[in-house]
């Protein structure tokens, strides 16, 4: 577990403070507290135990509130790193930190996980862009803060098998909730077609990156490209799956990081075009999303 958990402070007691277990593990110092588990700081004057275990719960969700920085050292046994937080605090209270809980204690919130181990966890996306969209989510620190076009070939290797494992879900998934209709078109011509796993990934999966990532914490996107889902609201949403926005895993790592500006451009001034016909749509989103459905429900029926 020692690419997960780091400390970047190795004082293990406070003196006056051991008697509430919360407090010791933040160093008191004359006018600030810091936490040292990644060195956020608080004034003194707006410090307070509600503080300190917000902190805790938000960023290191592992602790339990019971226990002191001393247990903390002897339970996880994690790595002492100045600087491997980068800082990377500035977001305490939004979601774009969510996925920091499933990193760091993936046990306390079996039921929104679909798998976990050692090195990664697999949720289900809460806004799905398509009928099946799932996120592998690395739980390595020095991972988890590298830009996602920055994965490198070691990286992707050693997450492959967690890819495998989401594109086997959403396979049986997807096909467990609908058959094919008879006399359907592209990807699948034929009910072998629609049941092969290796033709369902080679024709209907995407797997990839955002070069201009939402969350703080890196996540590769596993999904079919129906792009029919309610959660699919407008213009951006689409293109963000379906232009160079999106990284796929056989591009990565790319050779730098794209430029912000320019791929939110991309977003926003690439046409519409349909996935399954090509047909474009300029910038008529709602006509594309109908579309979409159409082309969905002409292909897919649900299993009763």
């Amino acid at each position: 577990m020692s690419e997960i958990y780091y400390v970047e402070e190795k004082t293990t007691s406070e003196p006056g403070v051991d008697e509430n277990p919360i407090l010791t593990h933040w160093l008191l110092k004359d006018d600030i507290r810091v936490c040292k588990h990644c060195r956020r700081t608080f004034e003194a004057s707006r410090f307070s135990e509600y503080a300190a275990k917000q902190h805790l719960a938000r960023y290191h969700t592992q602790v339990d509130e019971t226990m002191s920085f001393t247990q903390y050292i002897q339970e996880f046994s994690p790595t002492y790193e100045w600087g491997v937080h980068k800082c990377r605090l500035h977001n305490e209270r939004s979601f774009s930190i969510e996925f920091f809980k499933y990193i760091m204690a993936p046990s306390k919130w079996e039921n929104e996980l679909l798998y976990y181990d050692e090195h990664a966890v697999i949720i289900k996306d809460k806004f799905p862009k398509a009928q099946q969209h799932v996120l592998v989510i690395p739980r390595a620190i020095k991972t988890t803060l590298k830009h996602p076009t920055q994965l490198s070939i070691t990286d992707k290797d050693k997450y492959q098998k967690h890819i495998d494992w989401a594109l086997n879900y959403i396979w049986h998934d997807f096909t467990s909730k609908y058959k094919l209709k008879p006399g359907s078109s592209s990807p699948f011509s034929s009910h072998e077609e629609f049941n092969s796993l290796a033709h369902f990934i080679a024709n209907f999966t995407q797997v990839g990156v955002h070069s201009v990532p939402s969350m703080e914490n890196l996540h590769i996107h596993v999904m079919t490209t129906d792009f029919y889902s309610k959660s699919m609201k407008h213009k951006k949403h689409f293109n963000s799956f379906n232009t160079e926005f999106f990284v796929r895993w056989d591009r990565l790592p790319l050779a730098e990081v794209p430029n912000t500006d320019a791929m939110e451009r991309r977003i926003r001034e690439s046409e519409l075009t349909c996935t399954y016909c090509k047909q474009g749509f300029s910038n008529r989103f709602a006509a594309l999303s109908r579309h979409l459905g159409e082309e969905f429900h002409c292909r897919f029926v649900p299993v009763k």
